[in-house]
């Protein structure tokens, strides 16, 4: 019971601001790293850029047939099928110094003669670790070929052409991504209707190259 002022009690309710709730903030949302970028080398994406790639080469060796000993020297281009396979080709000389035989050598005139055989060829080789050519690694290779021969004598109209079989093996060493030392071996035959015509050739007869 409440005693006293009849106007305290016929008061109605106090009326309160309601509390303002705090909202519960949101977490903001993680940012995703990024995907780290695998580094290219300069050769890959060059050999992206240009399909898998065409190469321009030059060569100098030696050569023997039979009992004949040559200097080589030629000029070729390569074409990168896939990232292990490439075709070569390109067209080489064979140069050497030949004795004539005694009734071919007119009085006065000199004993000997420079001769050179113009073999084209073509080979496939395969390359193990191939996608494409970097500075300091070896690329080793292996593969074979044919070599054709056209006019490898002067006499005797059925002995026109000659060709030859030959495998190879070697490495290319890149000196820059563009540029490299190419070092290779061949092993084979040649075979012609008319090699018995160069005094003492056999119309087939065994070719080591480097």
């Amino acid at each position: 019971p409440v005693e006293g002022d009849d106007d305290f009690i016929d008061e109605g309710p106090v009326a309160v601001a309601p509390v303002a709730q705090n909202r519960a903030r949101q977490p903001k949302p993680k940012r995703q790293p990024k995907p780290k970028r695998e580094p290219q080398s300069r050769s890959a994406s060059n050999t992206q850029s240009l399909g898998y790639g065409i190469e321009a080469y030059a060569t100098v060796g030696f050569a023997r047939f039979q009992f004949m000993n040559f200097v080589t020297y030629g000029l070729g281009v390569g074409y990168q099928i896939n990232p292990d396979l490439a075709i070569l080709g390109g067209l080489e000389a064979y140069t050497t110094k030949r004795l004539l035989p005694p009734d071919e050598v007119e009085e006065g005139q000199p004993t000997s003669a420079w001769n050179t055989l113009l073999p084209i060829h073509a080979t496939a080789v395969y390359r193990p670790t191939g996608k494409g050519l970097e500075t300091q690694v070896f690329r080793p290779f292996f593969g074979g070929g044919l070599q054709l021969i056209p006019g490898y004598v002067n006499e005797g109209g059925e002995g026109a052409m000659a060709f030859g079989l030959r495998a190879v093996g070697g490495a290319d060493y890149g000196i820059t991504d563009t540029f490299a030392v190419h070092m290779s071996l061949g092993t084979g035959f040649w075979a012609g209707s008319s090699w018995y015509l160069i005094e003492g050739l056999l119309n087939t007869g065994f070719v080591l190259q480097t």
